[in-house]
């Protein structure tokens, strides 16, 4: 069996081919504790920025659904991962937004210094939806629901 992504690896490039293949390390917007609003390898990226490098909660639970929408289930189940983790280390209490430190250099995660919290509830709610697959079919009166939860 293929080992899924490494925090050294992207999500995904080329998505809309399905190609899939991994992006070098350099280029990554992924930082181990979720997907950043900026690649590190970016001019103006800094992991203190509001929006030039943070982490956004929601904004991956969006990324997360996309994903999965799309076949690429076992990034979608890395991005949920690493939220999940967050809000653990955040006592599970979801902020706004983090700082976008690698989490290889940086555990637990930075909180962003003048994030709400919790505001972004809602992440882990559309996370789950989006690892359990429901799709309502109303004309049939049925909710389809096909789970993709990641094996830890």
């Amino acid at each position: 069996m293929a080992r899924g992504p490494s925090a050294q690896e992207a999500i995904v490039s080329e998505a809309g081919t399905g190609s899939g293949q991994a992006v070098p390390p350099d280029q990554l917007k992924f930082s181990g504790w979720g997907i950043r609003t900026l690649a590190a390898s970016m001019t103006a990226y800094n992991p203190m920025s509001y929006h030039n490098g943070s982490v956004w909660p929601h904004d991956n639970a969006l990324c997360a659904a996309g994903l999965m929408h799309y076949g690429f289930t076992r990034h979608a189940q890395r991005v949920a991962e690493a939220i999940f983790d967050a809000a653990i280390c955040f006592g599970y209490c979801v902020p706004e937004l983090s700082c976008g430190f690698p989490r290889e250099e940086h555990a637990p995660p930075i909180p962003y210094p003048t994030s709400c919290s919790p505001q972004g509830w809602a992440a882990p709610l559309q996370l789950l939806h989006a690892l359990l697959r429901l799709t309502p079919q109303p004309s049939t009166g049925r909710l389809w629901c096909a789970p993709e939860i990641p094996g830890r």
